[in-house]
């Protein structure tokens, strides 16, 4: 939309939105898993197939996602591979909902 809140227009479907570093594309969660899409909506596919996972967090060079499925997991963008499983939430009361990254020195 314009700063001014005129000519909003849907860009795609899910909950969880998060900006890529460079705004050029969007990372979101699905019933079905984390798709990301192109900025204006386009090219949409999904990177992550899951269930139950939600709240992707790009890094800050845009190349790998950090994802709470049960726990937090890292992804590539790229090619969905996963990564690390940095923390399991099995056995703890910790909300893993709000990931986020801890910027460079």
């Amino acid at each position: 939309m314009k700063p001014d809140g005129r000519a909003r227009r849907r860009i795609t479907s899910g909950r969880d939105p998060s900006w890529s570093p460079n705004g050029r594309s969007l990372a979101f969660a699905r019933a079905d898993g984390i798709y990301v899409a192109r900025a204006d909506g386009r090219r949409v596919r999904r990177v992550v197939r899951c269930s139950d996972c939600r709240t992707p967090v790009f890094s800050p060079d845009g190349k790998l996602l950090v994802v709470d499925l049960k726990g937090l997991r890292t992804f590539r963008v790229k090619d969905g591979r996963l990564l690390r499983r940095l923390i399991d939430d099995r056995g703890t009361s910790i909300d893993f909902s709000e990931p986020a990254w801890q910027p460079r020195k």
